[in-house]
């Protein structure tokens, strides 16, 4: 009885971690994108 809130649990925490990954990633690589562009306007 415990194993299914416990798997539930830890898939909901599983999901949060890879949507707070995939946020770091898109918000360093955009930032990483301005600085090229304000690299190369200059």
């Amino acid at each position: 009885m415990i194993a299914g809130p416990l798997q539930n649990q830890l898939g909901n925490w599983a999901v949060g971690l890879m949507l707070l990954v995939i946020c770091t990633i898109s918000v360093a690589s955009i930032s990483g994108m301005r600085e090229t562009w304000a690299g190369s306007a200059r």
